[in-house]
């Protein structure tokens, strides 16, 4: 993608070459008028769009055609920062903005004294390096570096003439919430820990840097005593932002599940647990997690009287088979089916039965027909909402004749 800059100076060569031709055209006696008046209007036309890209240049963001390293001299120099537009060749809303919003004037007027302007193509030069270093995935990503190299602040994804913000607003909340970060890390760092803060922090971290928030929180959460983890305020944030199986804290919670109960209750211990890993299986993650752990888990649940885990443990275990195609393991399938009776309710029943989705596709006519007859028993039981979600399915999975 190229900047404003070296399009005016590719056009200053052509205008150069046809002004010389011309003026050996007016030296030359024998030359034609038309000619000369044809050059001149060559001439004419690209001097337009030079000036009007020369008036655009001037007042837009000024991209300086200099290093990284010779960036970060100037800017520490200058007491400014640096901006790095980071965009690849196939990214359509980063030629978006370097043709209609980093041009504007009003852009021009807020980044130029502040910041000394790059932009960079990640796949490229120096791009690789610094999406590296500063953890650029998404594009266009806008970065804001302190002058001794550090990331001051992040912000990713496009704006448009008519979006409802500017991008000069969109990078001033940056920047507003990268130096409301810092503060808050300094008192996190010098021992000012408390939920309140810890809250604070952690959402405005999830802005730009997920992978931080979850590592402050789960830092913090796993200092606390399970005293500390049961109050309401720190039992909220706990119960809504840890959301992975995996994390330190929630294994804390279920190799200590009684002494929770005591101080929460059973229900509420239950709900957490079991929601936690049924977020995980909606979001489809199957693959990334460890699926015999969870197995594990959930059975030890349901020795506990867990009663939700059952039926999230079938869920898993029939599409785990069906996905993996392990036509050697369809028999556990079928036992599933038939112990469906003893869920407590209809929902339950059909959370396993969604599951039987591309059943067909794995399991062998005898198989299938044994498969529908398990279903016909258990749409005996089933509102007629449910029941008649079940007749699909048997629908779908009967062999035609």
């Amino acid at each position: 993608m190229k900047s404003n800059i070296q399009i005016s100076c590719n056009r200053y060569k052509y205008c150069c070459v046809v002004f010389v031709l011309l003026l050996k055209m007016i030296f030359n006696r024998n030359c034609m008028k038309k000619k000369i008046i044809f050059l001149i209007f060559s001439l004419f036309n690209i001097l337009l769009p030079i000036m009007a890209q020369d008036s655009i240049s001037n007042r837009g963001i000024l991209f300086e055609d200099i290093s990284f390293k010779e960036a970060l001299a100037k800017a520490k120099a200058e007491g400014k920062k640096v901006f790095i537009d980071c965009y690849t060749q196939t990214c359509g809303p980063c030629k978006y903005m370097m043709k209609n919003i980093f041009p504007l004037q009003e852009c021009g007027d807020y980044f130029n004294p502040k910041f000394v302007s790059l932009t960079r193509d990640m796949d490229v030069g120096e791009g690789p390096e610094l999406g590296k270093k500063y953890k650029v995935g998404i594009y266009p990503t806008f970065l804001i570096i302190n002058p001794d190299g550090t990331l001051f602040c992040k912000e990713m994804g496009a704006i448009r003439l008519n979006s409802n913000i500017t991008f000069v607003e969109k990078i001033e909340n940056a920047i507003q919430r990268a130096t409301e970060i810092n503060e808050l890390e300094k008192k996190y760092n010098s021992g000012e820990k408390n939920t309140v803060l810890v809250r604070k922090l952690v959402d405005l971290l999830k802005v730009s840097d997920f992978q931080k928030a979850d590592t402050v929180l789960n830092q913090y959460l796993s200092s606390l005593s399970i005293e500390e983890l049961c109050k309401d305020d720190t039992w909220n944030m706990f119960s809504s932002e840890i959301n992975s199986p995996d994390s330190p804290v929630f294994r804390k919670l279920l190799a200590n599940r009684a002494h929770f109960e005591k101080l929460l209750g059973k229900d509420r211990v239950e709900g957490k647990i079991i929601s936690t890993y049924q977020n995980e299986f909606n979001m489809c993650k199957m693959l990334d997690m460890h699926f015999d752990q969870r197995i594990a888990d959930l059975k030890d649940l349901e020795k506990n009287g867990y009663s939700q885990a059952l039926a999230l443990r079938e869920s898993m275990t029939l599409r785990w088979i069906i996905n993996e195609k392990q036509v050697n393991r369809i028999g556990e399938i079928l036992s599933i089916l038939q112990k469906l009776k003893s869920l407590p309710s209809d929902a339950e029943r059909m959370a396993v039965i969604k599951e039987l989705n591309s059943f067909e596709r794995v399991a062998n006519i005898a198989q299938r027909n044994k498969a529908c007859t398990e279903l016909r028993n258990i749409q005996k039981l089933m509102d007629e909402k449910s029941a008649r979600a079940i007749e699909r399915f048997i629908t779908r999975i009967l062999p035609k004749k």
